[in-house]
């Protein structure tokens, strides 16, 4: 929801998205540093340095037929994404938490403690059913030639324009010439990771500490505003 909203946004209004930085100078360096990314000519980026500046543009290309151009720079500890002309500064001021009008959700993951064995197996399950039909997609190239785990992915990416991955920290083996998930078995022996107390990090919101998604009616449409803070980690 979030990268769909950022995306439709910045192709259609002016704005700025604000990303709070715990260690810019990291961040700094690996902009610096980007070398440009190809993935079979369909999609590229780069990273193009503003003279004495910390500022970049990030240009993506997609397929050579769509080119995205967005201003990147890092401001009192801040990472700024605009689409934004350069002419027009910008300036960061402390930020103070203010709902929209018309309607506001508020999520706290960071609050759940005492259902996390009940959240940790139903995001398994879901890990679960995505190892099995990824595996169903790479066991038939591996039964028709005598190749890798690797090679088949290659294969599939060639032959269908997506890899299938295995989701997780787990792995695929092959064992009596059955593709097997080091966490989840096959589809005939189906086993499942056990709850650790404590543990947190696992599904889609692991790092979130507090979603808030409020909306507001303008003259010119809906004004959707979506915070976010990241969990404390020891």
């Amino acid at each position: 929801m979030a990268v769909v909203s950022f995306a439709l946004v910045t192709l259609t209004r002016p704005s700025k998205v604000l990303i709070e930085l715990n260690n810019p100078e990291k961040v700094k360096d690996f902009l610096r540093y980007a070398y440009p990314t190809n993935s079979d000519d369909d999609f590229s980026i780069q990273f193009i340095k503003v003279k004495n500046q910390d500022s970049w543009i990030c240009i993506i290309d997609i397929m050579g037929l769509i080119k995205l151009r967005y201003g990147i720079e890092v401001k009192n500890n801040y990472l700024i994404i605009s689409n934004i002309p350069w002419s027009q500064e910008g300036e960061v001021h402390p930020s103070k938490e203010k709902h929209l009008l018309s309607a506001a959700l508020s999520i706290n993951p960071d609050a759940g403690r005492l259902q996390l064995p009940g959240l940790f197996d139903s995001a398994m399950e879901q890990q679960r059913k995505a190892t099995l039909s990824s595996a169903a997609y790479l066991y038939p190239i591996l039964l028709a030639s005598n190749t890798t785990i690797a090679q088949a992915q290659k294969k599939h990416k060639q032959l269908f324009g997506f890899t299938p991955i295995h989701p997780g920290n787990g792995e695929w083996h092959i064992k009596n010439k059955t593709l097997f998930s080091s966490q989840f078995g096959n589809f005939y022996e189906q086993t499942q990771p056990l709850y650790s107390p404590g543990n947190r990090d696992f599904g889609a919101l692991d790092i979130i500490s507090k979603i808030t998604l409020s909306m507001q009616f303008e003259e010119d449409g809906l004004r959707t505003q979506l915070r976010w803070s990241l969990r404390k980690t020891e």
